[in-house]
């Protein structure tokens, strides 16, 4: 039994999984379509949050291979979000980034009409996104302080709805990678606050 707050391993080191991750998001989004953007995106945050969920669960493959399963009780992103969220591994504002990157992925995947961000469905959402509006934020100070017309014009086009969700998924991304490289295995000491006997 590992003791309070000491680090395991887990299946596959933190740095392992995102620089495989990374290589293939930054292939995969550099041209792809809107449509394949979103699935994919939505798909990679969900491989790491899984990733997350093996490194905190106890060590025993099968049990854990039983929950995260596709048709089994943590096999949907929604669950996997909602579950991160209250065991304390995310914050309210990534979790309900989660669900807006998941509400995404399923607008572009079920509705064939829905084929860009541009779309008012997509834009509705991607203006849900926390991180989103920190980017509007940063994008109208830079605004703000730039006497130059053309530049300011440069700066309000360079932050498109597609350039929102990919730089959400990142942000994302890198947010859980860093908590799986520090995440700990909780033991008895941690979860009871006397001998459970």
């Amino acid at each position: 039994m590992a003791k309070k707050n000491e680090k395991i391993p887990t299946s596959r080191p933190a740095l392992d999984v995102g620089a495989e991750i990374i290589g293939a998001m930054n292939e995969e989004f550099h041209n792809a379509p809107d449509r394949v953007l979103a699935v994919v995106g939505a798909a990679y945050l969900d491989s790491l949050l899984e990733e997350l969920f093996r490194a905190v669960f106890i060590g025993d493959r099968n049990e854990a291979d039983s929950l995260l399963a596709p048709d089994r009780a943590l096999g949907s992103n929604g669950s996997r979000y909602q579950l991160a969220y209250c065991l304390g591994l995310i914050n309210k504002e990534q979790r309900d980034d989660l669900k807006m990157i998941a509400k995404i992925r399923n607008a572009f995947a079920h509705r064939y009409d829905v084929r860009s961000f541009d779309d008012d469905e997509a834009k509705s959402l991607l203006a849900r996104l926390h991180y989103g509006k920190e980017l509007d934020s940063i994008v109208e100070m830079l605004v703000q302080k730039t006497t130059d017309p053309e530049q300011r014009n440069y700066l309000r086009n360079a932050l498109s709805d597609r350039r929102k969700f990919q730089d959400t998924v990142r942000n994302l991304f890198m947010i859980l990678l860093r908590k799986l490289n520090s995440v700990c295995r909780a033991d008895t000491l941690t979860w009871y606050c006397a001998n459970p006997g």
